[in-house]
């Protein structure tokens, strides 16, 4: 199991934002607007309005999206990687060794 998990790509990070007014639905929308086209934000299972996942685009890095978000305001309070996603990390594994 530590192998599969070493092999997989983790591109969800589960952050908390805050900007000092915005809160929710508009810290949200703040948030989609800085990513722009370089990923996606979603609010997380927290009802709090600072908890949210950011999915980033392949050749996107995290400080990339963590830069874009900081140059609209957006406060990062935390961020850590969400789970890495089992099936991607036995496909490249199966893969890896078909060739």
């Amino acid at each position: 199991m530590p192998q599969l998990l070493a092999v997989s790509t983790v591109r969800n990070h589960l952050l908390r934002l805050r900007n000092g007014t915005e809160l929710g639905g508009e810290l949200l929308a703040t948030a989609r607007a800085a990513l722009r086209d370089l990923g996606a934000v979603s609010p997380s299972s927290d009802a709090d309005g600072e908890h949210f996942l950011m999915s980033l685009r392949d050749d996107v890095t995290l400080g990339e999206g963590l830069a874009a978000l900081m140059a609209s305001g957006i406060e990062i309070i935390a961020c850590r990687e969400g789970r890495p996603e089992i099936e991607d990390a036995f496909l490249k594994l199966t893969a890896d060794e078909r060739r």
